[in-house]
């Protein structure tokens, strides 16, 4: 690992273990738990809360409240589902470490 000079340097060689123990894990490369964390889920569960938020904010005008409730609900829970998705990946694999590498 890079030589820690401060608290943001170690904080990205933790991040860089644990996608490299995910990796070990679950059989996918370095690079498509990358791929999956930072290019689809991320900017997906943002797009998805941006989206809900806004419908949610045009909530108040009154027209067609009902299909705006419906929608800003299912943009919600999409926006939910692809965060758990990380962190359940991120469980995963503090899960699988086994105790005598824990440091």
């Amino acid at each position: 690992m890079i030589e820690v000079t401060n608290s943001f340097d170690w904080l990205c060689n933790v991040c860089i273990d644990l996608m490299m123990r995910a990796s070990e894990y679950t059989g996918l490369s370095y690079g498509t738990i990358n791929i999956l964390l930072f290019v689809i889920l991320g900017p997906l569960s943002t797009i998805l809360f941006c989206t809900s938020s806004i419908i949610g904010i045009t909530m108040a005008n009154g027209l067609n409240l009902k299909r705006k409730r419906i929608l800003w609900s299912i943009a919600f829970c999409l926006g939910c589902i692809a965060v758990v998705c990380v962190l359940a990946l991120i469980a995963y694999t503090l899960f699988m470490i086994p105790m005598d590498e824990i440091s």
